[in-house]
């Protein structure tokens, strides 16, 4: 497809990025080590997990081993440079990250929230529920209603995760009126809340990608649309013959 666009496009499909403008990365002199201070977080979750397996008990919430792999961080750096002050003035922009992070999350969770809520009250998956709970095929039909309702979700907000995180709690008791698995109707939902990423206007990748090499963002989704599509219909699809 993309070779497709690059033909069709001509030179046009071509963009010349003037490096003038561009900023150059300040390089830093660390030990090659520190690479692995970035994937601290996951291997520690990694080997909570495989230690959990054989040892009863061992248990740890994802933002203890998240603070654990930031002081470890802070320690060693501190032992580099010989210097608290100067790592503390450093270690608050994990927090700015943080601040800034949860912001856009919550701010979508609860536009999922309310969304949820709010076909709730409507009726809308009541009716839903009882127009296919007599049906034969409850479960092809309750997996496409949603998976449309998280794709047009992921469109208009960016990422439609928010819906997932929002619904997942009705789930277990829609699957049960519809009489199949919830796994049918939840992994589709949230493998589509992430494909619809990159076929939304506002979805802050394609924004930057855009804005990066100079086009519209019109530009960068048709790119995106036919690969995101034939994945969405996949996920869809593959769901419906392999899951119960």
């Amino acid at each position: 497809w993309q070779k497709y666009c690059d033909k069709k496009e001509g030179e046009a499909a071509y963009v010349s990025l003037n490096e003038e403008g561009l900023s150059k990365q300040k390089e830093f002199d660390v030990p090659k080590f520190y690479a692995i201070l970035p994937i601290l977080p996951l291997l520690l979750i990694v080997g909570v997990g495989i230690a959990g397996m054989f040892i009863k008990g061992i248990t740890m919430d994802i933002f203890v081993l998240t603070f654990i792999s930031f002081f470890i961080a802070v320690l060693v750096e501190t032992l580099r440079l010989k210097s608290f002050k100067k790592v503390q003035d450093t270690a608050v922009e994990m927090f700015k990250g943080m601040g800034q992070g949860f912001s856009q999350v919550v701010m979508l969770v609860v536009g999922g929230s309310l969304f949820t809520s709010a076909i709730q009250t409507l009726g809308i998956i009541d009716s839903i529920m009882a127009s296919v709970e007599a049906s034969s095929s409850a479960g092809i039909v309750t997996t496409l209603i949603f998976s449309g309702a998280t794709t047009l979700f992921g469109i208009l907000s960016g990422g439609g995760l928010a819906m997932f995180y929002a619904v997942i709690e009705l789930i277990p008791g829609i699957a049960e009126k519809a009489g199949i698995d919830g796994i049918l109707i939840s992994l589709p939902m949230q493998m589509i809340a992430n494909l619809t990423r990159t076929i939304s206007p506002v979805a802050a990748v394609v924004m930057i990608v855009a804005s990066t090499v100079g086009v519209s963002p019109i530009r960068i989704l048709k790119r995106t649309s036919v690969p995101t599509i034939i994945g969405i219909i996949s996920v869809i699809v593959l769901s419906i013959l392999l899951l119960p």
